[in-house]
């Protein structure tokens, strides 16, 4: 079986050939029980590696955010090769139906990937997983990654596209929760050619939107909120603090607008010159949904892909078909 996992900073994306899974990239420590009666959020996922008896019991996505204690939501740039991520990898995979041997591609911010000991860091903590796992109770399967792809993110949302422009300067941007990657090519009667000059990451995203929002919140109440708590009222119209209602709809458009803002300052910066002759700036990314009107504002040619947040693990996807396509044909 072949998947690709986009291991975002702020939601895990899977694809394989005929589903698709999505959830926050959030781990914590659980237990299986419920309560009767209630509907549960989010899942569990039971690991054991092969030789050990006893299990280990984790909540994931959701559920992590809204009942962890000790909840792991990483911003740090090495987190690629860390436990967390290996959870969430075998999460994907579990949720997704892989069992036994999975060919996985995978991928990372390009000024991470850039970093070739790095990018085989990953590809190695990647392959050295092998666990039994049950999803939500479910059966228990073994999962191994045997083959590993990895490729740059941003380069992936480029691959998902069904449709490029055959002429022109095209330039995408791929806004996630902690950074934002920055590509820019070239079509030449639909011809690619890549500027890898003007490819780079920024630490800019969603994440600084949510940090604004917590600064002004903590201003306006006093309150001392995780980033974890932000992201659990973003999307409120409204949230009661200490019985008062507090409107936070005003908060959530100007922290949208000024992180928007520093992300569209970090493209000027990178593609200096080129930025009035681009054609075209296309944008994906799960920030693109969150912070795509502020941007679209500020950036007369962007437009937003299709399906924006899937858009790496798609290209992912079908980078590694065709990695696999030239060494069957080697």
């Amino acid at each position: 079986m072949q998947i690709a996992i986009d291991l975002g900073f702020g939601y895990t994306k899977a694809v394989s050939s005929d589903n698709r899974v999505i959830f926050p990239s959030a781990v914590a420590p659980s237990d299986a029980n419920t309560i009767e009666g209630f509907n549960t959020i989010g899942h569990i996922i039971e690991l054991k590696k092969p030789g050990e008896i006893k299990k280990r019991t984790l909540s994931f996505g959701e559920r992590a955010i809204k009942e962890g204690r000790a909840v792991e939501l990483s911003l740090d740039n090495q987190k690629f090769t860390k436990e967390a991520s290996a959870v969430l990898a075998l999460a994907a995979a579990g949720l997704i139906g892989a069992k036994d041997s999975v060919d996985l591609a995978v991928g990372l911010p390009i000024n991470t990937y850039k970093n070739k000991q790095y990018r085989e860091d990953v590809i190695k903590t990647l392959k050295s997983i092998n666990a039994y796992v049950s999803i939500d109770g479910g059966p228990e399967r073994y999962i191994t990654f045997s083959n590993v792809f990895c490729f740059a993110q941003g380069v992936g949302a480029v691959y998902s596209l069904d449709n490029i422009p055959k002429n022109g300067l095209i330039g995408l941007i791929d806004i996630g929760f902690f950074t934002t990657d920055m590509v820019l090519f070239e079509c030449n009667d639909g011809v690619i050619t890549p500027l890898p000059t003007y490819f780079r990451s920024v630490n800019q995203g969603v994440s600084r939107a949510l940090q604004l929002f917590l600064d002004n919140f903590t201003r306006q109440t006093g309150a001392s909120l995780t980033l974890i708590n932000a992201m659990n009222i973003w999307k409120r119209k409204g949230v009661r603090y200490n019985g008062q209602e507090i409107n936070i709809e005003d908060m959530v458009r100007d922290a949208k607008n000024y992180a928007a803002r520093a992300i569209t300052s970090s493209i000027r910066e990178i593609w200096t010159e080129h930025i009035g002759m681009i054609d075209q700036i296309l944008m994906a990314g799960g920030g693109a949904i969150e912070l795509g009107d502020a941007i679209k504002n500020m950036l007369p040619q962007v437009q937003q892909i299709n399906d924006p947040q899937f858009a790496n693990a798609v290209g992912f996807y079908k980078m590694a078909q065709i990695a696999m396509n030239k060494t069957k044909t080697a």
